[in-house]
Order: structure tokens, then C-alpha cells, then sequence
């Protein structure tokens, strides 16, 4: 007969081995998904003269190697010294908030300087529609003060209100004209977003830097000419609380889709860099050669002249592959023009390049010469290039041999979604396996104080420079500054949908165990009933 002190063993046993493979206490009531983490902003360290669109004026920013936060450069905008002017001092950079966002949160390095007798000089950082270029009417006031305060803060923001949008991010400098002068030195620059994960990926440790330690001299040597841009003209919006579709914009995109191109539609100067070469790119506002909208993009020979000279065209973009997104693709349409043979130097193209690697060749995407003066599109996936930072490159080649090529571009985008979503796509021709053109790339040509209604409530910290007593001298190079694009992956607590095989299959062995050890105590007890119901008499002698 088995004993009851043996059930209870077994039982205390069955306990002990579910205790072994169940997770810990706190993770079936815990249900945060995984998270993946990406900082989205390129070039926030200033460490190279890209990225960003320097404003012009007569107060220009200007790239300054002291003070920085960390790095060899740091962004000046304003006026640190004599010179005075009634002007804006801004820089921008495009960014997209997905809308499956959980956080987003903007962090930057500031170092400012302001007379007592300042006026209305105000430092800033702003969210502008895209194209608008309206200081004065901005989406959103994010930070906004008139501060003397030469040592390096840390200001923060969060920008989840905004997901779902792409939008303009500006740090400006206004100075009056009159009286002291204001300026500001940028640095670390990062827009951390956050969204959920299927899957977590486990990433080995990493040494951290070390901390980096401000530098406090006020002169400023400029930076090698940053390329020229085009100027920028003021035109006001009819609302700041409205976010406008821009001409010409295509279909709408499904739920948790985004458009991470800016200005897909050349609707308006920016957002793209040109190429500086014989042909220029232009913007065409011809409507016999413009898909939709009212303006495309003019590239080559597209007035069919001859070419007798080697020749580029381009534009591009960069942009960053959110590395979690479950589809990304490229879209655009095309109205090619061209009297040469196909399979030479003269061609129509669209290239990924990799601007973090001095413009290396991804992937040729298309590589075509074509002669069909008609409007013609292509898709191409690019969910292989999750988590990098791209270059999209379009370009019209002619090889200089008399013959003409060109394009007409209107309509590009990128269109990325989560995995809510799921885009059916039409055939994708692979990438070329091809190196860059021959020659290489072509070299790139790279307000008031407002008192409006701000859209949305922003979360807004200001930290103190840390101590740098004790840490070490030297600084970080600029790509291990926190603007790094590598990825963070954060793990969170389970939720039950979550468990391993083994865990579940723990939990389950141990309630079945529970349930057959609950079955024969009372078995046990049952058969002690009736045994004590049937007992023998004391002197062992049969009821009779």
C-alpha cells in the first residue's frame, strides 16, 4: 500500500520541478511586448557636413570645433560675437515619427549665449510642416527660451504626440538686430523612437564609452565650407493646427503605414540634394511632363539637345529603414527620354548607396535606358535593409558621345509598415549585383519669436552637463557618439502568449500531476472508509 507521506513527497517534488520552468513571479501578469529601439536622426554629432540644411542669411550657421559636447564639431547658429543682424539662424532635418511608435524622445546638447540687453532674441526648437519654411507659424513650439547659459545642458522632449507624421525638425537662433546678440552651439543631437517586436533578439554586451568631456574655449573655427544650399523663402499656412496633404500626394497609406520620404512630389524646394555637374537637376512645372501635383523633377538631357560631355544627374535622399518594420518598399514613376543605344554609359537609374561608408554601393536597384516618353513606374522591396541608413540615388547619365538621355521623376516614395499590415506587392525585380557608376558618384551640391498656439503637449527636461571629474580625457570619435544608428533592443516583461514551450509544458505537467495526486488521496481516503466500516472485532473473532 502506498503511504500518504510518499504522495506528499511526490507532490512536493512535482512543485519544485514547475518552480524550475516557469518563468519568474511577475511575467504571466506582466504583458509589454518586446521593443525595438532606434535613434533616427543623421548626423546628429555634426560630425561630417551632411544631413542637415543650413539656412542662409546674414547670420549663417556654421559648423565650430569649439565649444563641443562630445566629437570634433558641434553646430553653431546666431551671432556669439559683434556682428549683429535683424535675422533667423536655423538648420533642419526631416523626421518621422511611425505610427506604431511607443516612445519618441528627442534629446539634445545645448550651449548658450545671450546679452542682458537681448530683446526679443529667442533660441528655439520647432516642428515645421514640411516645405512650409514658416518660422513664424510653426506646427509646434517644442522648446523656446532667451538664456545665458554657457555650459552644456541636455534638453529633452518627447515627441510622441506626433507619430503618424513626418514633419520638419528646426533648431533656429532669431536675433532682433538691436541691442546684445544671441546665439546657440548644438551638439548630440539624437530622436530616439521605440516600437513593439515579435521577437527579441538577444545582442552581446557592449563596453560603454567613456563620458565625454565638454570643452569650454569660445572660439569658433569654421568647418570646410559647407556645400551651398538653395534659399529658402518664408510663405505663411493657413493653419497651424491642420496637417495639410501636399499637392500631388498619392494614394492614401493604410493604418500603420508611413511615408518616410520627404517631398516625394517635388512640390517644393527641399528635401532632396542635387548632384553639381553640367546638367543640373531642376524642379519642372511643365504639366505635359509632372505625373501628379503640379511640379516633378527634370534630369539629363530632357530637352533632347546632345550631349558631348560626360555627364551625371542626380538627386538623392537618405533615409533610415525603421529594423522592425514588416514591409518597406520603393515606389516612383518615371517619364524616361533618350536616343541612345541601351547597355552603355547612357542610362536612367536608381542606386542605394550607403552614406555612413563614404557613399558605398548598396545595391543598383534599376539601371535601364529608355525611350518610351510615357509615364512608367517601379516597386522594389527594401525590407532586406531593415535597420540601415540609406542613399536613395536617382540619376540621368549620358556618356558625352552626342547622344542625349533624361528623365522626368515625379511621385517617389517609401513606404514602410509594421506588421498590423500586410502590403500584397507586384513582382520585384532583384537588385543588380553591379558596382557604382564607373567614375563614381558625383559630388553633392549639398522668423520672429512666435507667440502662436502650440499643437499637443511636449514633455520638456533640461539636464545639467555631468561632472566630469574622474572620466577620462578623451573624447569619443564621431561613430561612437549617441548618435549612433545601431538599434537598441530592450527586454520587457513577458505576457503568458509569451512563454517557451518548455515553460508552458512545465505548467501544464504540474497541474495534471496535481489532479492525479488530488485523485488518489481521495481514492486513499475512500478505501480507509469502507476498510473501518468492515473491521474485525478486538479479540479477532468473526461478527457473528
Amino acid at each position: 500500500m502506498v503511504h500518504r507521506y510518499h504522495i506528499c513527497i511526490a507532490a512536493l517534488l512535482c512543485a519544485l520541478l514547475g518552480l524550475l520552468v516557469l518563468p519568474p513571479a511577475g511575467a504571466l501578469s506582466s504583458a509589454p511586448p518586446y521593443q525595438t529601439c532606434s535613434n533616427v536622426i543623421l548626423n546628429g554629432g555634426f560630425e561630417t557636413s551632411g544631413n542637415w540644411t543650413l539656412g542662409p542669411g546674414p547670420l549663417p550657421p556654421m559648423y565650430v570645433n569649439s565649444p563641443v559636447y562630445s566629437g570634433s564639431w558641434a553646430m553653431q547658429t546666431g551671432s556669439p560675437g559683434p556682428t549683429n543682424a535683424l535675422a533667423n539662424s536655423w538648420i533642419y532635418q526631416r523626421i518621422t515619427i511611425p505610427n506604431n511608435a511607443v516612445s519618441a524622445d528627442l534629446n539634445f546638447w545645448t550651449w548658450l549665449t545671450s546679452a542682458p540687453n537681448a530683446g526679443t532674441d529667442v533660441q528655439q526648437a520647432l516642428l515645421l510642416i514640411p516645405g512650409s519654411n514658416n518660422l513664424n507659424q510653426p506646427f509646434q513650439v517644442l522648446w523656446s527660451t532667451q538664456t545665458n547659459a554657457p555650459a552644456w545642458q541636455k534638453i529633452s522632449a518627447s515627441l510622441i504626440n506626433q507619430k503618424g507624421r513626418t514633419l520638419d525638425l528646426y533648431f533656429n537662433v532669431f536675433n532682433d538686430g538691436a541691442g546684445g546678440n544671441t546665439s546657440m552651439v548644438l551638439d548630440n543631437v539624437t530622436l530616439t523612437i521605440c516600437q513593439p517586436s515579435s521577437t527579441p533578439t538577444v545582442l552581446p554586451s557592449v563596453t560603454p564609452w567613456p563620458t565625454p568631456v565638454p570643452t569650454s574655449l569660445p572660439s569658433a573655427t569654421p568647418f570646410p565650407t559647407p556645400l551651398p544650399v538653395s534659399s529658402v523663402t518664408a510663405s505663411p499656412i493657413p493653419s497651424t493646427t491642420a496637417f495639410p496633404t501636399p499637392a500631388g500626394s498619392a494614394t492614401p497609406l493604410p493604418p500603420n503605414c508611413v511615408d518616410i520620404i520627404g517631398n516625394g512630389g517635388f512640390e517644393w524646394d527641399g528635401d532632396w540634394a542635387f548632384g553639381w555637374d553640367p546638367l543640373l537637376p531642376f524642379y519642372n512645372n511643365n504639366a505635359a511632363f509632372v505625373h501628379s501635383g503640379a511640379r516633378s523633377m527634370a534630369q539629363g538631357a530632357i530637352n533632347q539637345s546632345p550631349v558631348t560631355t560626360p555627364a551625371f544627374s542626380s538627386i538623392r535622399q537618405n533615409i533610415v529603414v525603421p529594423p522592425d518594420a514588416f514591409s518597406a518598399n520603393i515606389t516612383f514613376w518615371y517619364y524616361p527620354i533618350s536616343n541612345a543605344a541601351a547597355g552603355g554609359f547612357n542610362r536612367q537609374e536608381l542606386i542605394l548607396l550607403d552614406p555612413l561608408a563614404f557613399d558605398e554601393t548598396v545595391a543598383v536597384l534599376w539601371r535601364v535606358t529608355e525611350n518610351s516618353q510615357s509615364w512608367q513606374t517601379q516597386t522594389y522591396d527594401l525590407s532586406q535593409y531593415r535597420g540601415r541608413t540609406l542613399s536613395v540615388y536617382f540619376n540621368a547619365r549620358n556618356a558625352g558621345d552626342g547622344t542625349w538621355t533624361g528623365m522626368y521623376l515625379d511621385d517617389v516614395s517609401v513606404v514602410v509598415c509594421d506588421s498590423a499590415v500586410a502590403v500584397q506587392l507586384p513582382a520585384v525585380i532583384p537588385p543588380i549585383a553591379t558596382p557604382a557608376p564607373d567614375s563614381g558618384i558625383d559630388s553633392l551640391q549639398p522668423g520672429q519669436p512666435n507667440d502662436v498656439a502650440t499643437t499637443g503637449a511636449t514633455v520638456i527636461s533640461v539636464s545639467p552637463v555631468p561632472s566630469s571629474e574622474g572620466s577620462p580625457s578623451t573624447a569619443p570619435t564621431a561613430s561612437s557618439n549617441t548618435g549612433s544608428d545601431e538599434p537598441r533592443r530592450e527586454r520587457q516583461p513577458l505576457s503568458f502568449s509569451d512563454l517557451s514551450p518548455a515553460a508552458v509544458l512545465g505548467l501544464v505537467s504540474f497541474l495534471v500531476i496535481l489532479v492525479v495526486v488530488g485523485i488518489v488521496l481521495l481514492r486513499r481516503r475512500k478505501e480507509g472508509e469502507e476498510h473501518a466500516s468492515q473491521s474485525t472485532p478486538i479479540d479477532g473473532t468473526p461478527d457473528g
